[in-house]
């Protein structure tokens, strides 16, 4: 894996998040990068699961993880 190679540190373990009260995706914060998942979406997320998608995107903008649960 790709980021494996860049052996960056890892300062957020993997973990669900949550939308709804339902699992929304997974995530996992890197020194300097995040990596976040949406269950139930195809390549374009906005399409397939757009309050996944808006949750997703809102927590990003606030420069924080999604929500745990």
């Amino acid at each position: 894996m790709a980021i494996k190679i860049m052996k960056l540190p890892i300062k957020n373990p993997w973990r669900a998040w949550y939308s709804d009260k339902q699992v929304g995706g997974y995530v996992v914060g890197y020194g300097g990068l995040t990596l976040v998942t949406v269950r139930g979406a195809g390549h374009m997320v906005p399409t397939y699961q757009p309050e996944r998608a808006l949750l997703m995107f809102s927590s990003f903008l606030r420069g924080k993880l999604p929500p745990p649960s």
